[in-house]
């Protein structure tokens, strides 16, 4: 608990877009490889994958975060805490154990009816991470909650590059996405063994003591039912789209998602495990959190804010550019994606704050609230349109009105409005803006028909972008400088 939130922060980030940064490369080169069907079958495998990782996130780490007081007068006894750190390992091994054996039968089971090959044998590859995350994922939720965020980084950096190794190997010499699996475990058993390396729990399995029974329960009951719906709220536009679309369209949707969404979001779920210590530990003191908050927005704004704006509108160009003219009907999917980054960059810090302070009713209501809204619109637009454009548009709607429901709704246990705090990124919303119109005018003026044309339209609009920030909100350099200084304080030299 001695390292500031701040550095945390830095170091996490650091390590997630290290991170993303390596997969970013294995994807742009397994892309043509895998093609559009590859990329179908990716997106039918997390649907699969989403209902095991909705039963293996019963929420013990959770309430591991939620129930262990490190300082303060509510400070628990190392004995408490080495209890609970064995009742969480305890449910956690059992858990996995029971979901490797499922996920094994659903792979022969599901054969022919529910997928084809070679998605059988992707999941049973997939199913060895159950028995490494028993011992990885207890280790991990111990050292988040004494924010030592550098571990935990370095371990997942170490897992990145020995799983990216392992995936383009496995891809180039013709396993397709089966390549692919085989690269997540790779990664998961590196991950996993800097952790166990790092850490200095002994694991101990135990009978859960009767007066712990009962609340621990309650908390994964809870926090399962909340899962299952965001599983539910996560994944039913896959399932529909699955239903209602071919393999291949399907595939532009796992496309753009891949280089629009998931980058992103990758990197601001990373700050986001920082949070939500931060929320747990912090909630009273509410100038304290709108200042964390402030933070993220600025800093969110300034890393996703000119890429996303960029990707908008010279989408196009960069597809058929990097990708062939096959990729060119992803072209206005990915167009809506990156401007849905964009604006979901407002709503991410807020989303976890319910589940974070333990309001897991609330969080449970909000949750099917917003599962009911998004089936009943992608439905309607499956069965009526058949349009995988109408689709798209209507998800990335659907998905910031369930993104600012459940926004609002964590920041009135905060006593802090939405409102309050876009107007404390005015001058970064206003330079985000300004960049829009010049990228939009030099789309226009100068036609980007090949690497160095794009490349000079990236540069300059950049550019403006950059001396913007400084002229209207330089204070986000300052923030910056801190962090880093704070990352490495031979820099304050």
């Amino acid at each position: 608990m001695n390292q500031s939130a701040s550095k945390s922060s830095l170091q996490v980030l650091f390590g997630s877009f290290t991170g993303k940064l390596i997969n970013l490369v294995v994807l742009l080169l397994a892309t043509p490889i895998l093609g559009p069907e590859g990329f179908g079958q990716l997106l039918i495998v997390g649907v699969i994958l989403g209902v095991f990782n909705t039963i293996i996130d019963i929420g013990f780490e959770g309430y591991y975060i939620f129930k262990v007081r490190l300082d303060g007068t509510e400070k628990n006894s190392v004995e408490e805490i080495k209890l609970i750190e064995d009742i969480v390992f305890t449910l956690r091994l059992y858990t996995n154990l029971i979901l490797f054996i499922l996920q094994i039968g659903v792979s022969y089971l599901g054969k022919d009816y529910l997928f084809s090959t070679p998605v059988d044998t992707y999941l049973r590859i997939l199913s060895l991470n159950y028995l490494l995350n028993i011992f990885g994922a207890i280790n991990e939720v111990r050292l988040k909650k004494r924010m030592e965020f550098k571990t935990v980084t370095r371990s997942k950096v170490f897992g990145d590059v020995f799983g990216a190794a392992v995936k383009l190997f496995f891809v180039y010499i013709g396993f397709g996405i089966i390549g692919w699996a085989y690269g997540l475990v790779a990664s998961t058993l590196a991950t996993t063994a800097v952790l166990i390396m790092s850490s200095n729990y002994r694991p101990n399995l135990i009978t859960i003591p009767a007066a712990w029974r009962k609340e621990v329960m309650w908390y994964a009951k809870h926090s399962w039912v909340a899962g299952l719906g965001q599983y539910l709220d996560k994944q039913i536009g896959n399932i529909i789209l699955n239903f209602y679309f071919p393999l291949k369209q399907v595939g532009y949707i796992q496309f753009s998602n891949s280089y629009a969404l998931d980058i992103q979001a990758s990197l601001l779920t990373s700050q986001i495990s920082v949070l939500f210590p931060y929320y747990a530990n912090f909630q009273h003191d509410r100038a304290r959190l709108r200042r964390g908050i402030n933070q993220f927005l600025e800093a969110a704004f300034f890393i996703f804010g000119f890429p996303a704006i960029f990707g908008m509108i010279f989408g196009q160009d960069i597809i058929r550019i990097f990708f062939g003219d096959k990729w060119l009907p992803a072209y206005p999917i990915f167009g809506m994606y990156c401007a849905n980054a964009l604006l979901r960059v407002v709503f991410t810090p807020c989303l976890i704050v319910l589940t974070s302070l333990g309001k897991m009713k609330e969080g449970t209501i909000v949750t099917y609230i917003n599962f009911t809204i998004c089936t009943i619109a992608l439905l309607v637009i499956g069965f009526f349109t058949r349009n995988i454009y109408w689709y798209a548009f209507v998800f990335v709607v659907v998905d910031l009105v369930k993104a600012a429901i459940k926004s609002i709704w964590g920041l009135r246990f905060l006593k802090i409005s939405l409102m309050a705090l876009l107007i404390d990124v005015k001058n970064t919303l206003i330079c985000l803006l300004s960049t829009f119109v010049i990228v939009c005018g030099l789309f226009f003026l100068f036609p980007a028909d090949n690497i160095l044309h794009i490349s000079i339209c990236f540069v300059l609009s950049g550019l403006a972008f950059i001396s913007l920030q400084y002229l209207l909100n330089r204070k986000v350099y300052s923030m910056f400088y801190e962090k880093v200084t704070l990352f490495l304080p031979r820099f304050k030299k």
